[in-house]
Protein backbone atom coordinates (compact mmCIF):
# COMPACT_ATOMS: atom_id res chain seq x y z
CA UNK A 1 0.00 0.00 0.00
CA UNK A 2 1.63 3.67 -0.91
CA UNK A 3 1.50 6.29 1.23
CA UNK A 4 -1.23 8.17 -0.48
CA UNK A 5 -3.45 5.52 0.26
CA UNK A 6 -2.35 4.82 3.34
CA UNK A 7 -3.46 8.51 4.87
CA UNK A 8 -6.73 8.31 2.31
CA UNK A 9 -8.00 5.33 4.85
CA UNK A 10 -9.86 6.53 8.23
CA UNK A 11 -7.19 5.38 10.48
CA UNK A 12 -4.55 7.56 8.54
CA UNK A 13 -7.33 10.41 8.58
CA UNK A 14 -7.46 10.09 11.84
CA UNK A 15 -3.66 10.73 12.38
CA UNK A 16 -3.79 13.63 10.23
CA UNK A 17 -6.13 15.35 12.73
CA UNK A 18 -3.82 13.99 15.32
CA UNK A 19 -0.80 15.41 13.92
CA UNK A 20 -3.02 19.11 13.21
CA UNK A 21 -3.69 18.94 17.57
CA UNK A 22 0.31 18.34 17.94
CA UNK A 23 1.07 21.20 15.53
CA UNK A 24 -1.17 23.10 18.04
CA UNK A 25 -0.07 22.37 20.93
CA UNK A 26 3.81 23.01 19.65
CA UNK A 27 2.69 26.74 18.27
CA UNK A 28 0.77 27.42 21.11
CA UNK A 29 3.97 26.68 23.70
CA UNK A 30 5.55 28.03 20.58
CA UNK A 31 4.63 31.39 19.70
CA UNK A 32 7.53 32.36 17.78
CA UNK A 33 7.51 29.45 16.15
CA UNK A 34 5.41 28.03 13.37
CA UNK A 35 5.54 24.30 11.23
CA UNK A 36 4.79 24.58 7.85
CA UNK A 37 2.96 21.27 6.88
CA UNK A 38 4.58 19.25 3.96
CA UNK A 39 2.38 17.22 1.37
CA UNK A 40 0.19 14.67 3.12
CA UNK A 41 -0.32 12.72 -0.36
CA UNK A 42 3.53 12.58 -1.26
CA UNK A 43 6.74 10.88 -0.12
CA UNK A 44 8.23 14.00 1.50
CA UNK A 45 10.84 12.90 3.05
CA UNK A 46 10.27 15.14 6.59
CA UNK A 47 6.30 16.01 8.09
CA UNK A 48 6.93 19.99 9.10
CA UNK A 49 9.21 22.80 8.56
CA UNK A 50 9.80 24.82 11.65
CA UNK A 51 10.42 28.57 11.02
CA UNK A 52 10.33 31.04 13.32
CA UNK A 53 7.80 34.41 12.95
CA UNK A 54 8.53 37.37 11.55
CA UNK A 55 6.08 39.46 12.20
CA UNK A 56 2.71 38.73 10.38
CA UNK A 57 4.93 36.89 8.10
CA UNK A 58 7.61 33.91 8.03
CA UNK A 59 10.77 34.53 8.81
CA UNK A 60 14.35 31.98 8.29
CA UNK A 61 13.92 28.68 8.23
CA UNK A 62 14.58 26.95 11.64
CA UNK A 63 14.58 23.20 11.43
CA UNK A 64 12.99 20.07 10.05
CA UNK A 65 10.76 18.23 11.78
CA UNK A 66 9.00 14.44 12.26
CA UNK A 67 5.86 14.27 14.20
CA UNK A 68 4.36 11.14 15.56
CA UNK A 69 0.99 10.43 16.87
CA UNK A 70 0.63 7.47 19.65
CA UNK A 71 -2.49 6.54 20.82
CA UNK A 72 -0.73 2.90 22.19
CA UNK A 73 2.55 1.38 22.87
CA UNK A 74 3.13 -2.29 22.30
CA UNK A 75 0.15 -4.57 22.75
CA UNK A 76 -2.34 -2.18 22.82
CA UNK A 77 -0.93 -0.50 26.20
CA UNK A 78 -1.93 3.41 26.00
CA UNK A 79 0.17 5.73 25.36
CA UNK A 80 0.69 7.65 28.59
CA UNK A 81 3.50 9.77 29.70
CA UNK A 82 3.74 7.14 32.40
CA UNK A 83 4.08 4.26 29.59
CA UNK A 84 6.60 6.24 27.63
CA UNK A 85 8.65 6.38 30.75
CA UNK A 86 7.97 3.24 32.54
CA UNK A 87 7.21 0.89 29.69
CA UNK A 88 9.37 2.74 26.83
CA UNK A 89 11.84 3.82 28.83
CA UNK A 90 11.53 7.41 27.45
CA UNK A 91 12.87 5.80 23.76
CA UNK A 92 10.86 6.81 20.42
CA UNK A 93 10.85 4.34 18.04
CA UNK A 94 11.15 5.84 14.56
CA UNK A 95 12.95 3.65 11.29
CA UNK A 96 16.32 4.34 10.24
CA UNK A 97 15.14 5.48 6.75
CA UNK A 98 13.03 7.84 8.31
CA UNK A 99 15.28 9.53 10.32
CA UNK A 100 18.35 9.60 8.26
CA UNK A 101 15.79 11.61 5.78
CA UNK A 102 16.08 14.05 8.61
CA UNK A 103 19.41 14.16 9.04
CA UNK A 104 20.40 14.62 5.44
CA UNK A 105 17.51 17.27 4.87
CA UNK A 106 18.74 19.42 8.00
CA UNK A 107 22.36 19.18 7.71
CA UNK A 108 21.46 20.25 3.59
CA UNK A 109 19.80 23.16 4.90
CA UNK A 110 21.97 23.69 7.85
CA UNK A 111 19.03 23.62 10.38
CA UNK A 112 18.52 21.10 13.71
CA UNK A 113 16.41 17.94 12.59
CA UNK A 114 13.31 17.83 15.46
CA UNK A 115 11.49 15.20 16.36
CA UNK A 116 7.36 16.15 18.19
CA UNK A 117 5.67 13.38 19.66
CA UNK A 118 2.40 13.40 20.30
CA UNK A 119 1.11 11.32 23.21
CA UNK A 120 -3.13 10.80 22.47
CA UNK A 121 -4.12 9.91 25.72
CA UNK A 122 -2.50 12.59 28.08
CA UNK A 123 -3.18 15.67 24.94
CA UNK A 124 0.79 15.90 25.66
CA UNK A 125 3.34 16.90 23.64
CA UNK A 126 7.07 15.89 23.59
CA UNK A 127 9.79 17.22 21.73
CA UNK A 128 13.26 16.23 21.31
CA UNK A 129 16.45 17.69 18.67
CA UNK A 130 17.37 14.47 17.06
CA UNK A 131 20.46 15.88 15.06
CA UNK A 132 22.18 19.17 14.85
CA UNK A 133 22.38 21.34 11.98
CA UNK A 134 26.05 19.79 11.28
CA UNK A 135 24.10 16.18 11.11
CA UNK A 136 25.51 15.06 14.16
CA UNK A 137 23.59 13.36 17.01
CA UNK A 138 21.76 15.97 19.73
CA UNK A 139 20.85 12.64 21.77
CA UNK A 140 21.98 8.59 21.91
CA UNK A 141 20.29 7.13 19.28
CA UNK A 142 20.48 2.90 19.25
CA UNK A 143 19.58 0.99 15.66
CA UNK A 144 18.60 -2.81 15.93
CA UNK A 145 16.75 -4.60 13.19
CA UNK A 146 13.52 -5.56 14.31
CA UNK A 147 9.76 -6.59 13.43
CA UNK A 148 7.40 -3.66 13.81
CA UNK A 149 3.96 -2.30 12.73
CA UNK A 150 4.87 -1.22 8.63
CA UNK A 151 2.11 1.58 8.73
CA UNK A 152 -0.64 2.89 10.52
CA UNK A 153 -3.24 0.59 9.15
CA UNK A 154 -1.60 -1.97 10.39
CA UNK A 155 1.06 -4.87 8.96
CA UNK A 156 3.90 -6.05 10.24
CA UNK A 157 8.08 -4.94 8.47
CA UNK A 158 11.35 -6.37 9.62
CA UNK A 159 13.37 -3.10 9.02
CA UNK A 160 16.36 -1.25 11.10
CA UNK A 161 14.97 1.32 13.27
CA UNK A 162 15.95 3.87 15.19
CA UNK A 163 15.66 4.18 19.36
CA UNK A 164 15.68 7.69 20.50
CA UNK A 165 16.28 8.91 23.70
CA UNK A 166 14.13 11.81 25.15
CA UNK A 167 15.96 13.72 27.81
CA UNK A 168 14.84 15.56 30.30
CA UNK A 169 12.12 16.33 32.10
CA UNK A 170 9.64 18.95 30.22
CA UNK A 171 6.09 19.81 30.35
CA UNK A 172 2.63 18.98 29.85
CA UNK A 173 0.82 21.29 26.68
CA UNK A 174 -0.95 23.19 26.80
CA UNK A 175 1.08 25.72 29.70
CA UNK A 176 1.35 29.53 30.08
CA UNK A 177 3.86 29.68 27.27
CA UNK A 178 7.05 31.07 27.18
CA UNK A 179 8.37 33.17 24.14
CA UNK A 180 11.06 31.48 22.57
CA UNK A 181 12.98 33.71 20.32
CA UNK A 182 14.52 30.71 17.87
CA UNK A 183 15.18 27.01 19.48
CA UNK A 184 19.07 28.01 20.04
CA UNK A 185 21.68 24.81 20.11
CA UNK A 186 21.64 25.28 23.94
CA UNK A 187 17.60 25.72 24.35
CA UNK A 188 16.37 23.10 27.19
CA UNK A 189 12.96 23.99 25.77
CA UNK A 190 13.37 22.26 22.63
CA UNK A 191 15.91 20.11 23.39
CA UNK A 192 14.02 17.09 25.58
CA UNK A 193 10.86 16.59 27.58
CA UNK A 194 11.45 13.84 29.84
CA UNK A 195 13.93 11.47 31.82
CA UNK A 196 15.72 8.13 30.95
CA UNK A 197 14.89 6.99 34.18
CA UNK A 198 17.97 5.04 34.24
CA UNK A 199 16.95 2.30 31.81
CA UNK A 200 19.28 0.65 29.06
CA UNK A 201 18.87 0.57 25.57
CA UNK A 202 18.85 -3.37 25.85
CA UNK A 203 16.41 -3.58 28.76
CA UNK A 204 13.94 -0.79 26.28
CA UNK A 205 14.07 -3.28 23.19
CA UNK A 206 13.71 -6.16 25.09
CA UNK A 207 10.23 -5.19 26.55
CA UNK A 208 9.26 -3.53 23.32
CA UNK A 209 9.93 -6.42 21.13
CA UNK A 210 8.46 -8.65 24.09
CA UNK A 211 5.27 -6.46 23.42
CA UNK A 212 4.93 -6.01 19.96
CA UNK A 213 5.71 -9.91 19.35
CA UNK A 214 2.44 -10.49 21.99
CA UNK A 215 0.06 -8.00 20.11
CA UNK A 216 1.39 -9.98 16.56
CA UNK A 217 0.30 -13.27 17.90
CA UNK A 218 -2.86 -12.09 18.80
CA UNK A 219 -3.85 -10.55 15.86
Amino acid sequence: MTMALDIATPKGQETLKQEDRAVELFEARFPNLVLLSTPKEKPADVDRMMYRRAGATLGSLAGVVEVKCRATFGNGVPATFEAFRSRAHSRWLITEAKIEKGRKLGRALQVPFFGVLYLVPDDLLLVQRIYHADGSAATDIDFRKGETQATVNGGRATRVNAYVLVKDEGWKLPDAPPVIEEPAATDPALDAVTRAQGQTVAEWVRDYEGASSAEHRSS
